[in-house]
This record gives C-alpha cells, sequence and structure tokens, in this order.
C-alpha cells in the first residue's frame, strides 16, 4: 500500500509507473491503457507531487480505508476489501495461463512462495484440466480393450 500511498506523477512514465524506491529495489508496474486513461482525468493540485493527494498541501495520503468504504458502499459491494483486487488480478493471470514467474514480477514478489498463496483462487481450470486428463485416459483404457468375442446362444 505505501507504494501507493507515495507514488508520484513524476513516476508515470509512457510505460507505467516506475518506482525508485520501492521496497527492496527499483520497480517497474505496467500500467493497461484503460488506467493510463483513467489518470488524465484524476485532480491535480498545482506543486502537489502525489497521484493521490492528502488532505492538505503537498502531502499524500496515508490510508484509503475511508474512501474505500464509500467506493463499496457506492458499488454495493460491502464485503469487498482493496486485498480482494490484487487476489482477483493474480488470479485472473494465473487462470488465463500466465506463467507464475510473470505474475510474481506483475506482483513485485520477491519470493515464488509468495506468488503462490494466490494459486489457490484458480480452481476452475483445475478442475478443467482434471476433467479433460479423465477423458484422455478414459479414452486411452477403452482404445486398448480387448473386443470380447460374442456369446453363443445354444437354443
Amino acid at each position: 500500500m505505501s507504494e501507493v500511498y507515495t507514488a508520484r506523477w513524476e513516476y508515470v512514465t509512457d510505460r507505467g509507473l516506475e518506482l525508485p524506491n520501492s521496497k527492496v529495489h527499483q520497480r517497474f508496474i505496467p500500467l493497461p491503457m484503460i488506467a493510463r486513461f483513467i489518470s488524465t482525468d484524476l485532480p491535480r493540485t498545482v506543486g502537489n507531487p502525489f497521484i493521490i493527494e492528502g488532505r492538505g498541501e503537498n502531502i499524500n495520503i496515508t490510508d484509503l480505508q475511508r474512501s474505500w468504504r464509500r467506493i463499496r458502499k457506492l458499488a454495493g459491494l460491502d464485503d469487498l476489501w482493496i486485498q480482494d483486487l490484487r487476489h482477483t488480478y493474480a488470479s485472473t493471470a494465473m487462470s488465463s495461463g500466465m506463467p507464475i514467474q510473470i505474475v510474481e514480477e506483475l506482483l513485485g514478489h520477491s519470493q515464488l512462495q509468495t506468488t503462490l498463496h494466490y494459486a489457490h483462487l484458480a480452481d476452475d481450470p483445475v478442475c478443467t484440466t482434471a476433467q479433460g486428463d479423465s477423458a484422455v485416459i478414459s479414452t486411452s483404457i477403452q482404445s486398448k480393450k480387448r473386443p470380447t468375442k460374442p456369446h453363443l446362444r445354444l437354443d
């Protein structure tokens, strides 16, 4: 969250958000076109360098909870948490076949194990794969069965 709170307009480039002092190193966050488009409509106060301004002159926001509660209420999503957005972003990427190493980079994780925490949310692809695998195995078993001789009836 501190990356969001302290993000400055000068960090926004044509490629995305380039953070000079992320938690452990310089970090690049790609911003899709829609995010860049929306950012052009954000209000700016002359002299305030922060993307999300705080209350007061030239300071950044330090807590999004009050704003987030208001947004959730307007959207009718009372049980949605900010962290849910991050989980959804990661699980959608993994569900679409994105390699876990790229998801790790997108989330800014330094350890793959942290990113794997998000993998449990991608149950649908796991179920789909299990169904497909069982169909392949079943077809393979069926094709290897010997044809049986018809029973002769002696009546």
